[in-house]
C-alpha cells in the first residue's frame, strides 16, 4: 500500500506503482517510439528571441536604405542602360523568349538567364519608365541588407550558444546591416540599372546562406530536406544571375567549418554530415570546370572596353585588389569607374604579386584567427566575392558593382570591431560608430548624385584619374551629346596635341567634324577609329558603335545604300539597337520612301525615347505624306522633350499645315528672338502672314529673308505649304 501525502491527502505510489506510472508515460510519449532522441536545432538553443526588437531593427534598416537611395529612383538611364534593356528585353515573341530562357537555365547557366528574366519582366510591365527599374534596384539592395541582418544574427546566436563570443548577436547583426546599407561602394550597383546582376545575385546568395544555416544545424530530417531544397533553389538563382556566385559552395562549407565546435576533429566533423559535406566538396571541385564545359559568361552591358588576354586580365584583377578594391572598401574615397594603376602587363607586376599574396594571407587568416569566428566569416565572404571573378574574363577590370558582395565582409569587420570596443569603452565605440555612419552616408548621397548623369560620373573619374585618355574622350562625347561643342573641341584638341592615339579619341574627333558639317573628314577619322579599335581588341559592342557613326556619316554624304549595308553587315551586334533603326529610317527618308522611314523612326523612338535626332526626319516624312495632324503631335512632343530652333520651326510647319497659323506665328517669333537672322524662320513667317493675312508683315519678312540670302525662297521650299497657299487662293480662306 502506498503512503499518504500529508499535504494533499493523496496516496503516493509505491516503488512498483511508480515504475508502472512512469512506464505508462513513456509508452505514450514519442521518445519511446524512437530509439534516437530528437534534439532541437542548435540554432534554437540560446535565449528567447526578442521578435519585437528584431522587427524594429528591420524597420530601421529599411528607413536607412530608403532615405539614402530615394534620390536614385528618379535618375535617368545612363551609359548602357538602354542597350541592356534592348538585349534582355526581346519580347516580340514571349513564347520564344521563355523557351530560350528556360533552355539557358539548364544548358548555359552562366549566360545570366535569371537576370534576363528580371529585366524582361520589368520591360513588359513598365516599358521605358526607368523609375520602376531604379525602384527594383533599391528594393533588391534593401533585401540584401535584411538578409544580411538575419544571417549574422542567427550565425552569432549559434556562436553564443557555443560560448565562443561574448558580444550581443542582435547588435552585431544590426551594425553589419547598417554599414552595408550606407557604404558608398554599393552606390554603382544600386544607382546603375545595368549593374542589377550584383544586387540580384547577392540577395540570392544571402537568402541561400540563411536557409543553409538552419538546414545544416537542424537534426530533424523534414526541416533539413525542405531547407536544403530552398537553399539549392536560391543558390541556382544566384549562379544564373552572376558568375561570382560559383563560390557559394565554398562559402557554405567554410561557414559549416567555422561553426564546428573547437573540440571536434576535422574527420569527425566530416563524418557527422557526410552527404551534405560531400556534395559541397564536389560542387567546389566542379565550379572551376564550368568554363571548360563551354558555359561561357557573356558580357552584355559593356562598351568602350577592351577584351584582355587571360594572363593580362588575371594580373590586372590581382593588381586592382591591391590598388583599388581593398583601399576603397576600407576608406571609400576616390571611387571611380576608371581608377588609375589597375592595368598590369603580366603576372610579375609587383602589385599583382601583392594582390595574390593578400588573397593567400586571407586564406591563412582563417586558421590564424580561428578563435575569432566572426572575423573568419568576414574573410570567407571577402574571398567568395573577389576570387571567382579571376576565372571569367570580362571587359571590365574594375567595377564597384563587381565587388558589391565584398562590402558584406567590410560591414562584418567594422561591426565586430565596434561591438568589441563597446565592451571596453562604450562611449568611444559609439562615437566612432556614429562618425563612420555619418561619413559613409554623406559619401553615399554625394555618389548617388554623381550617378544621376553620365557627365557627372565621368568628371568624378577625371578628378581621380586626370591622365586617362579614355576618360577625356568620354567626357568630350558627353559634351557633344549636350550640345557643348566648344568644350568637346577643347578636350579633344588638347589630347591630340599630347600625341594620344586611341579609338575613343578618334571617334570623338570624328563626331566633332560631323557636327561641323565636315562629313568627308569625319569619315576618314572614323576609318582610323575602326582600325585602332581592332588593334586594341575592343568589344564588339564598341566596334558596332563606331560602325553606326560611319553609317550616319554616309547618310549625310547622300550615300544611303552604303549606310544600310553597314547596318545589315553588323546586324548580329545591333540587335534591337534603337540608333540602328534610326539610321535605317533616315536612309529611307533620303531615298524618299517616307512610309518605310516613318516605320523605322517610330520603332527607334518607341525603343529609346531620348533619341532626339529621330524627330526631324519623322516629322518631315509625315508632312511629305500629308499626315499633318500626326506631324503636329510629333513636333509638339519634340519641342516638349528639348526646345530648340529646329523644334520650333518644325512645329510651325506642322501648325501651318494643320491651319493653326497663330501657333506657328508664336513659335517662329520665339526663334527670331534667339536668332534674328534665321532665314528659314523668316521664310516661314512670310507664309504665316500671308495666311493670317498681314501684307505689311509678309513684305517685311520677305525683304529680311532676301537681304540675308537672295535665293532664300528657292533654297527653302516646303511642299505642304505650297499646296496650302494654292488652297487659300482657291477658297479665299
Amino acid at each position: 500500500m502506498g503512503k499518504k501525502d500529508k499535504r494533499k491527502g493523496n496516496k503516493q505510489p509505491s516503488g512498483a506503482d511508480f515504475d508502472l506510472a512512469q512506464l505508462s508515460k513513456l509508452k505514450a510519449s514519442k521518445l519511446f517510439k524512437s530509439k534516437k532522441t530528437v534534439k532541437e536545432p542548435q540554432i534554437l538553443t540560446t535565449n528567447k528571441v526578442d521578435w519585437k526588437w528584431l522587427g524594429l531593427a528591420c524597420l530601421s534598416i529599411s528607413l536607412i536604405v530608403i532615405l539614402l537611395f530615394a534620390n536614385t529612383i528618379v535618375a535617368k538611364p545612363i551609359f548602357n542602360d538602354y542597350h541592356t534593356l534592348s538585349l534582355f528585353g526581346t519580347l516580340n515573341n514571349w513564347t520564344e523568349f521563355w523557351l530560350s530562357v528556360w533552355s539557358d537555365l539548364f544548358i548555359r547557366p552562366l549566360s545570366q538567364p535569371w537576370l534576363r528574366i528580371s529585366y524582361a519582366l520589368d520591360l513588359k510591365n513598365y516599358g521605358n519608365a526607368f523609375v520602376w527599374y531604379h525602384a527594383v534596384n533599391v528594393f533588391l539592395h534593401l533585401l540584401s541588407c535584411l538578409y544580411l541582418f538575419s544571417f549574422v544574427f542567427w550565425f552569432a546566436r549559434v556562436l553564443e550558444a557555443q560560448k565562443r563570443i561574448s558580444i550581443e548577436p542582435k547588435y552585431l547583426a544590426l551594425l553589419s546591416a547598417a554599414i552595408f546599407a550606407c557604404h558608398p561602394f554599393v552606390t554603382e550597383a544600386v544607382a546603375y540599372v545595368s549593374q542589377r546582376q550584383a544586387l540580384l545575385s547577392t540577395a540570392n546568395i544571402l537568402l541561400a546562406l540563411n536557409f543553409f544555416l538552419i538546414a545544416y544545424l537542424s537534426t530533424q530530417k523534414s526541416i533539413r530536406f525542405w531547407y536544403f531544397l530552398i537553399t539549392l533553389g536560391a543558390s541556382y538563382m544566384a549562379v544564373t544571375t552572376n558568375v561570382n556566385a560559383i563560390g557559394l559552395p565554398a562559402i557554405m562549407l567554410a561557414i559549416a567549418f567555422i561553426l564546428k565546435k573547437p573540440e571536434t576533429s576535422i574527420l569527425s566533423w566530416l563524418i557527422e554530415r557526410p552527404m551534405i559535406n560531400g556534395i559541397l566538396i564536389g560542387c567546389i571541385c566542379i565550379s572551376p570546370c564550368l568554363v571548360l564545359l563551354g558555359l561561357q559568361f557573356t558580357p552584355v552591358h559593356y562598351s568602350y572596353m577592351q577584351i584582355m588576354s587571360p594572363i593580362t586580365y588575371v594580373a590586372s584583377e590581382l593588381k586592382a585588389i591591391t590598388t583599388y578594391y581593398l583601399r576603397c572598401l576600407v576608406f571609400p574615397i576616390g571611387l571611380s569607374i576608371y581608377p588609375p594603376f589597375i592595368e598590369a602587363a603580366s603576372l610579375f607586376d609587383p602589385f599583382a604579386i601583392i594582390g595574390a599574396l593578400l588573397l593567400l594571407l586571407s586564406v591563412y587568416s582563417l586558421y590564424l584567427l580561428r578563435k575569432y569566428p566572426i572575423v573568419c566569416l568576414g574573410f570567407v565572404l571577402l574571398l567568395g566575392a573577389l576570387v571567382p571573378q579571376l576565372f571569367f574574363i570580362k571587359p571590365e577590370i574594375v567595377s564597384d558593382g563587381i565587388a558589391y558582395s565584398a562590402v558584406l565582409s567590410v560591414a562584418i569587420f567594422f561591426s565586430f570591431l565596434f561591438c568589441t570596443w563597446s565592451q571596453k569603452s562604450s562611449k568611444f565605440a559609439l562615437a566612432s560608430l556614429l562618425s563612420i555612419i555619418v561619413l559613409f552616408s554623406s559619401l553615399t548621397i554625394w555618389r548617388n548624385w554623381e550617378w544621376r548623369s553620365e557627365l557627372r560620373i565621368l568628371q568624378s573619374a577625371a578628378r581621380v584619374n586626370s591622365n586617362s585618355p579614355q576618360v577625356k574622350a568620354l567626357i568630350a562625347l558627353e559634351f557633344l551629346k549636350e550640345g557643348n561643342n566648344k568644350e568637346a573641341e577643347k578636350i579633344v584638341g588638347e589630347a591630340r596635341k599630347a600625341g594620344t592615339n586611341i579609338s575613343l579619341l578618334e571617334q570623338a574627333y570624328a563626331k566633332i567634324l560631323f557636327q561641323q558639317g565636315k562629313y568627308s573628314e569625319a569619315k576618314t577619322a572614323l576609318d582610323q577609329a575602326i582600325k585602332l579599335a581592332q588593334e586594341e581588341h575592343a568589344t564588339k559592342l564598341y566596334k558596332a558603335a563606331i560602325q553606326l557613326d560611319l553609317a550616319e556619316t554616309y547618310i549625310e554624304l547622300h550615300k544611303p545604300e552604303l549606310a544600310m549595308s553597314i547596318i545589315y553587315a553588323n546586324a548580329s551586334d545591333l540587335t534591337n539597337n534603337a540608333r540602328a533603326k534610326y539610321i535605317i529610317g533616315k536612309a529611307w527618308y533620303e531615298k524618299k520612301k517616307y512610309q518605310q522611314a516613318i516605320y523605322f523612326l517610330d520603332l527607334a523612338l518607341r525603343q529609346d525615347a531620348s533619341l532626339y535626332v529621330c524627330w526631324e526626319p519623322l516629322i518631315k516624312s509625315a508632312l511629305a505624306m500629308g499626315l499633318y495632324k500626326e506631324a503636329y503631335q510629333a513636333a509638339h512632343m519634340m519641342d516638349m522633350q528639348r526646345s530648340s530652333d529646329l523644334s520650333k520651326i518644325l512645329l510651325a510647319r506642322a501648325a501651318i499645315a494643320c491651319g493653326i497659323a497663330k501657333n506657328a506665328q508664336d513659335a517662329l517669333e520665339n526663334v527670331l528672338k534667339n536668332n534674328p537672322k534665321n532665314i528659314e524662320a523668316l521664310v516661314l513667317l512670310s507664309y504665316v502672314e500671308k495666311i493670317l493675312p498681314d501684307a505689311k508683315k509678309e513684305k517685311m519678312y520677305k525683304e529680311q529673308a532676301l537681304a540675308l540670302d537672295k535665293n532664300a525662297f528657292s533654297n527653302y521650299k516646303f511642299s505642304e505649304l505650297e499646296k496650302l497657299t494654292i488652297d487659300i487662293k482657291e477658297t479665299g480662306k
